[in-house]
Parts: C-alpha cells; structure tokens; sequence
C-alpha cells in the first residue's frame, strides 16, 4: 500500500510497465533463472538439449524453454531469453545478406 501511494504521488503510473519488467527481471536474476523460447522449423530433442545445455553455460543459470515450431526458419534456431536474441536460421542468414 506504501508503494502504490508513493507511485501515485510521484505520478509514476505511466512508468509501471517498465518498474514491473524490471521488477521481473531483477527477480529472475536473484533466482538464478532464465526463461527462453526457442524457435525451430520442427521439432528437434536433441539439438533443443543442445541449446539448452549452451544457454546454461553461458548464462551460467538454470533455464525455463518452451519450444515453438516455426517453418518459416527453414533450417537452424533462434532463442530469445530475457536479455540476448540469437538468430542462427537459414532465414536469418539470408535476410542478411540480401541485398
């Protein structure tokens, strides 16, 4: 109750948006958590374990995934976490270098 009445004296509603991602992502950063899609032209066990184990690598974090199938990648894999995006699909490749 104290915070929402110093949010509405400091007329910070507009912000709320933002105060709450942060908010989610200063938690998940405590927790030690990650949450990430990955996108795939169809579904692939072991290259999605792949991924996976890398984010985790890097991130050096335990990760949440779902797994979307999108066609249109033709081949390889795009993962969006919280923080990075990582396009490694064919469709990808192509649109950068298309002229």
């Amino acid at each position: 109750l104290e915070v929402f009445s110093y949010v509405i004296e400091a007329n910070l509603l507009p912000f709320i948006n933002s105060i709450k991602r942060s908010y989610l992502l200063e938690l998940k950063r405590q927790q030690r958590i990650s949450k990430a899609k990955i996108y795939l032209p169809k579904r692939d066990e072991l290259l999605v374990k792949e991924i996976v184990n890398r984010l985790r690598q890097i991130l050096k974090r335990d990760i949440e995934y779902e797994v979307v199938e999108k066609p249109e990648l033709i081949g390889g894999f795009l993962v969006e976490t919280d923080s990075y995006q990582i396009d490694a699909s064919v469709k990808g490749i192509l649109e950068g270098i298309k002229v």
